[in-house]
């Protein structure tokens, strides 16, 4: 019994819960007295790794369910997947050193599987903002640069252009400010750029605004959905 206790001990000391967040989403630019739908992210220190868990509700019913697996230090997605309960969509996404294996399906029709070459910068959903705080210096420098964003129900990545916007007031709070397009212009022309503004010290996102990988119900099926996400700690 106490070699069990002195294991479960060290288990319980190895993992242990950095963050936890509740965010409300509004559809952008239609602000409404409640939000559309609520987000819960939990965050886990796991050795060396980041393990965040992320959800989206409506009326407490759980839309769009993320998870994945980051390096703390380097903010690199080791794992990532995705559950789209919506549009009964699943995706799972390993990282090896030289390639992306994508898993895809969705109800009633047989999975998918591709491999692409991994890019010198992959970002995630899950991996986003750990990323920002990594590479925030080099950014703050440079102003601008280019990842390969990982879209999962399209198995592949897009570049997008990540700028930074510098240090501006928002809501009475001093933000770094963001700017995230894709950099195709024909693509560009039909998806508005998303903006993310991350506290002064740069520790914790505060708004996320853009398309979500939650849908909007359209009659009887699924629209993308544009929306402004408020968080709170």
């Amino acid at each position: 019994m106490k070699k069990i206790f002195i294991t479960l001990s060290a288990a319980l000391s190895f993992t242990s819960v950095t963050q936890a967040t509740y965010a409300e989403v509004f559809q952008l630019d239609k602000k409404t007295e409640k939000p559309i739908y609520i987000l819960e992210l939990v965050e886990k220190k796991v050795g060396s790794n980041i393990e965040i868990e992320s959800v989206f509700k409506l009326d407490d019913k759980p839309q769009l369910k993320e998870s994945g697996k980051i390096n703390e230090a380097t903010a690199e997605i080791l794992e990532y997947k995705v559950t789209q309960l919506q549009t009964k969509e699943k995706g799972t996404v390993d990282v090896f050193d030289e390639k992306i294996r994508i898993k895809y399906e969705v109800e009633g029709k047989p999975e998918q599987i591709k491999e692409i070459k991994k890019p010198k910068v992959l970002v995630a959903p899950a991996n986003f903002e750990r990323w920002l705080k990594v590479n925030f210096e080099k950014l703050k420098k440079d102003k601008t640069t280019v990842i390969d964003f990982l879209i999962w129900d399209r198995m592949e990545t897009l570049k997008f252009k990540v700028t930074y916007l510098g240090l501006n007031e928002e809501n009475g709070k001093k933000v770094h400010q963001f700017k995230m397009n894709i950099d195709n212009f024909l693509i560009a022309s039909i998806i508005s750029p998303i903006k993310i503004s991350m506290s002064e010290d740069m520790t914790k996102i505060q708004r996320f605004q853009g398309r979500l990988g939650v849908k909007e119900k359209d009659g009887a099926s699924y629209k993308n959905f544009d929306g402004d996400v408020i968080y709170f700690y």
